[in-house]
């Protein structure tokens, strides 16, 4: 009689690329494997042209007053910050304490993600390169 498998049990599918460790390590395998990344690409997210519409409309003023409103929330306005490409923005959170680079929004997702999906190379880079200081 064979024992039901619970499903605890379970065994990932290895040709399932959601299957990942519970240590797998981001920044670790974009610094081993980023040479297979392109980069300079235009992003595939699709998003909502109203809002990319409203987001050409604004200017620096608006961008600085957003960021002035979230500054009490450091995690919170890096996670903005590198979605919007504010790249000194970024660059002075991850100064004053490179651990926000680990910062997670409600649906789990990272600074790295929040840039990476917006298509903004110079915030991933930064971010990257902050992550692997903290690695040291």
């Amino acid at each position: 009689m064979e024992k039901e498998k619970g499903t605890n049990d379970r065994i990932p599918d290895q040709g399932n690329s959601l299957d990942f460790s519970e240590h797998f390590n981001q920044l670790e395998f974009l610094e081993t494997h980023g040479h297979l990344i392109p980069t300079g690409t235009q992003s595939l997210w699709v998003g909502n042209t109203d809002e990319d519409e409203e987001q050409d409309e604004k200017n620096e003023e608006w961008y600085q007053l957003q960021e002035k409103t979230m500054e009490k929330y450091p995690g919170k306005l890096l996670l903005w910050a590198a979605e919007k490409n504010r790249l000194t923005t970024v660059q002075r959170l991850l100064s004053e304490k490179a651990a926000h680079v680990n910062t997670k929004d409600e649906d789990e997702y990272i600074p790295l993600h929040r840039a990476a999906y917006s298509g903004h190379v110079d915030i991933v880079q930064e971010i990257i390169a902050w992550g692997q200081m903290l690695m040291q």
